[in-house]
C-alpha cells in the first residue's frame, strides 16, 4: 500500500486535514461499510502519527472492493488538497463551467488556435479594460461636470460683480459732474 505522498505527520495542518477527512468519512459512511467505520474509529482512539495510520492502511484488504475504493478516496482527495493549495500558492483558481453546447461552439470559434483558458482570459481582460475606461470617463465627466457648475457659478458672480462695478462707475461719473458743476458755479 503506497503511501499519501508529500504527507507530512509532522505537520499540524497535514494531521487536521486527515482527521477532518475521516470523520467526515465516519459521518457519511453507508450502509455496508460499518466494518470499514470501525477501522477508522479505531484509527481515533489515539493520536493519529505515521506509524498507526501505516499500519491502519495495512489492514486493507486488496481484495475488498470497499476498502480499494475507500483508499482510492483517500488518496484522491488528498491529492486534491495538495492542486488546491499549491494553486492557492500560486494564486490561482480553478473554475469549472457548464457551457451550453452553442455557447461551446462560440468559445471554439473564438478560441481559434489558443485554450479555452487563455480565450476566456482575453475576454475578461479585455472587458475588464473597457469597464475600467468607462468608469474613468465617467469619472471625468463627473470632473468636468463639477467643473463646468463651478464655472457657471463663477460667471454668475463675475456678472454680479460687474454689474456692481457698472453702477460703482455711474456713480462715479454721476459724482464727477456734481463736483464738475460746483467748480463752474
Amino acid at each position: 500500500m503506497k503511501k499519501l505522498n508529500e504527507f507530512d505527520f509532522q505537520n499540524e495542518a497535514h494531521i487536521a486535514w486527515l482527521n477532518n477527512y475521516l470523520t467526515h468519512f465516519q459521518k457519511h459512511s453507508v450502509t455496508g461499510q460499518e466494518y470499514l467505520f470501525f477501522r477508522v474509529e479505531s484509527l481515533f482512539l489515539e493520536e493519529i502519527t505515521e506509524e498507526r495510520f501505516n499500519n491502519f492502511l495495512l489492514e486493507f484488504s486488496r481484495e475488498s472492493a470497499s476498502d480499494v475504493l475507500f483508499i482510492s478516496k483517500l488518496k484522491a482527495a488528498w491529492r486534491k488538497k495538495r492542486a488546491r493549495d499549491e494553486a492557492k500558492r500560486l494564486g490561482v483558481t480553478y473554475y469549472n463551467l457548464e457551457l451550453s453546447i452553442g455557447l461551446k461552439k462560440r468559445l471554439e470559434t473564438l478560441s481559434g488556435n489558443n485554450s479555452y483558458q487563455k480565450t476566456l482570459e482575453n475576454l475578461i481582460d479585455g472587458s475588464f479594460a473597457k469597464e475600467q475606461k468607462i468608469r474613468n470617463l465617467s469619472k471625468e465627466d463627473r470632473i468636468v461636470s463639477f467643473q463646468n457648475i463651478e464655472i457657471v457659478k463663477l460667471r454668475e458672480r463675475l456678472k454680479t460683480k460687474n454689474e456692481k462695478i457698472s453702477a460703482l462707475e455711474s456713480e462715479l461719473e454721476y459724482l464727477r459732474g456734481l463736483i464738475s458743476k460746483e467748480r463752474k458755479e
